[in-house]
């Protein structure tokens, strides 16, 4: 299955065509040639395995090759008090 954004060596073209009363008609054609992916650098998070309600849950991120802040949330209407669901990071 191609992956949906395309793949290295694959070339967009975008047309914008732009009009007014005020100023004359004009065309601005874009090309793109896509490229390869960057490699992604391993991103781990670490801490304690558990805490006790009303303590307080410190987690660290090392590693990753980007500059993006990374998040993370408990799922309470999936929590049973066991682990939290982390979501993915985008970078």
């Amino acid at each position: 299955m191609p992956s949906p954004g395309g793949k290295a060596g694959d070339k967009i073209t975008i047309t914008l065509k732009a009009s007014c009363d005020n100023y004359e008609d004009f065309t601005i054609t874009l090309n793109v040639t896509l490229t390869e992916k960057d490699d992604q650098k391993p991103l781990t998070i670490t801490g304690v395995g558990s805490v006790v309600y009303g303590q307080t849950l410190t987690l660290t991120t090392t590693g990753g090759s980007g500059t993006g802040t990374v998040t993370y949330r408990i799922d309470t209407d999936a929590s049973t008090g066991g682990r939290p669901s982390i979501p993915k990071p985008a970078f």
